[in-house]
């Protein structure tokens, strides 16, 4: 964790009035009254699929020209005014004097994955003179190897400089997701927010998935297909622990294990691709060689995951510093499960927190963090709640 000196000012607002334009001139509104004549030097937006995402974009640039914006669509939006909201506009925005913020942008990361990633970094790189010390992206993932994307980003950023983050949703239509970035709205894109200088922070991934069964070792997978486990169709494996009719789903996600059987994290199962080989659709890649055990996920568990994941960020922040912020990234998945209840989550982790500490965040097609107590080893992690504060 990083426990340097900052000094860090954030502002967050949120509507959920169904009219953009409306809802634009509420969250300004909020955000001038806290922000007090302060100008804002960076910005995320979190923002429903069905939105006016240009607008809610002109809006901010009218009121805050050259502001460095970054943020994508979301299955929901998390804040401090409002807790959870379903197809609502979530602006945090960001000021400091020690931290500098930088902004960049990789296009068309479909089809040059080490490109977007390569450009996106050196724009942010040449805005700043500071060092580098934690990455924010909210990309598209859809229809590309997300686990080599994430891999790509960390490779430019270099040691010590940690990824967090959501990909961009579209109500599990899975055809196109957007990003946001300036005053562009863009697909099949790669922004992200680099914070340099002295920042503090702790982070903390927890699913509350609960694992069953044996353990499985993946004998053949490729581009997102599970084909063998343990050198058998990868769909025997499944029904071995579950049952003669068992279906992989999004209730069953795979543990990715680590030493003394530890979970580094999960990969969520899609369904059966094909039933005569048994092949296996899953949400990202997972290497030949992983070992691997089903879980299986409750609503009661799924809510102490994000409590544990709250409070592990929590324990691991300097005690001598301020929690000035609590970014939330949950995955699209959870709140499928959880469904009613999905508040729950976020009402008990801010109960967590003094008054004080701005809570924002959103649910996304995953979320990316490092491992814990591993900077260096940042993944895609399905149907995990990441808990980042910074101070």
């Amino acid at each position: 964790m990083n426990d340097k000196n900052n000094d860090l000012f954030v502002a967050i607002a949120h509507s959920e009035d169904p009219e953009t334009q409306f809802a634009m001139e509420e969250i300004i509104e909020k955000l001038k009254s806290k922000l007090n004549e302060l100008v804002p030097k960076a910005c995320i937006v979190f923002a429903g699929l069905d939105m006016e995402h240009q607008l809610i974009l002109d809006s901010i640039n009218a009121e805050w020209q050259n502001i460095k914006l970054i943020g994508c669509t979301s299955e929901g939006e998390i804040s401090s005014d409002l807790l959870f909201a379903e197809g609502s506009i979530a602006v945090l925005m960001f000021d400091s004097d020690t931290i500098d913020f930088s902004v960049g942008l990789g296009r068309n990361n479909i089809l040059d994955m080490e490109g977007a990633c390569r450009n996106a970094v050196s724009e942010a790189l040449q805005q700043t003179d500071k060092a580098p010390c934690l990455c924010i992206a909210t990309p598209d993932f859809l229809f590309l190897s997300r686990d080599k994307i994430i891999k790509l980003l960390k490779n430019e950023l270099g040691i010590g400089v940690p990824i967090f983050g959501g990909a961009a949703t579209d109500k599990f239509q899975m055809k196109t997701t957007y990003q946001f970035f300036g005053s562009e709205v863009l697909t099949n894109s790669l922004p992200i927010l680099l914070f340099s200088g002295p920042l503090t922070y702790s982070y903390g991934v927890k699913s509350g998935n609960h694992p069953i069964g044996r353990n499985g070792r993946v004998t053949s997978s490729t581009n997102g297909i599970l084909h063998e486990i343990d050198n058998k169709p990868a769909i025997d494996f499944y029904r071995s622990v579950m049952g003669s009719n068992a279906l992989p789903g999004i209730g069953s996600p795979l543990a990715i294990l680590g030493n003394d059987n530890c979970v580094l994290y999960h990969r969520g199962a899609m369904g059966i691709k094909d039933e005569g080989t048994g092949d296996i659709t899953i949400h990202s890649d997972i290497a030949e060689g992983s070992e691997i055990q089903i879980t299986v996920t409750e609503r009661d568990n799924l809510i102490e995951g994000s409590i544990e994941s709250t409070k592990y960020a929590i324990d691991n922040f300097p005690k001598d510093k301020e929690i000035k912020l609590a970014l939330f990234f949950s995955c699209a998945g959870r709140k499928y499960l959880l469904g009613s209840r999905t508040r729950e989550e976020i009402i008990h982790a801010k109960t967590m927190f003094h008054s004080d500490v701005q809570i924002c965040g959103a649910y996304g097609y995953g979320g990316i963090a490092p491992l814990e107590n591993d900077l260096e080893n940042v993944s895609l992690s399905d149907g995990s709640f990441i808990t980042l504060l910074l101070g």
